[in-house]
């Protein structure tokens, strides 16, 4: 990122059915694959995982997640509490976000757009001095 971080963008329509913050079986397999450059060279950094989701109202599921924050906020602690139980990643680096529907990357006016905006975005967060000398 700008500020020197690394983010991987996992689709949530790969990872969690719609409205829902059961993490999919597709979704694990793909956190797997993550763990030994999350446990190996990024080790030493903190993680923070950020849920976003589109900004279709919830129908269905209002009543357990209130709102879009709230579903992106499940997601996000989901996906934190695999990767502490089932990647053994210590939970002192481990950080959960939600970001809602706030901060698009797409068009919210077609469903490709919407797909695209609901994400879960892994960020590894590299101090300024380390993403300098990463970057050399």
């Amino acid at each position: 990122t700008k500020d020197g971080n690394i983010e991987i963008t996992l689709l949530s329509d790969v990872n969690f059915p719609s409205g829902s913050a059961d993490l999919s079986e597709a979704g694990k397999k793909s956190l797997k694959t993550l763990a030994p450059l999350l446990k190996g060279k990024f080790a030493p950094y903190q993680i923070r995982v950020e849920g976003h989701t589109d900004s279709t109202p919830l129908a269905k599921t209002k009543s357990k997640y209130n709102d879009n924050f709230g579903l992106g906020s499940a997601r996000s602690l989901s996906v934190v509490r695999f990767m502490e139980s089932e990647l053994a990643i210590e939970p002192t680096r481990l950080m959960s976000a939600s970001r809602g529907q706030h901060e698009p990357v797409a068009d919210e006016k077609t469903e490709s757009g919407r797909r695209k905006n609901r994400r879960v975005e892994i960020v590894v967060v590299v101090p300024h001095d380390a993403a300098m000398s990463m970057a050399k």
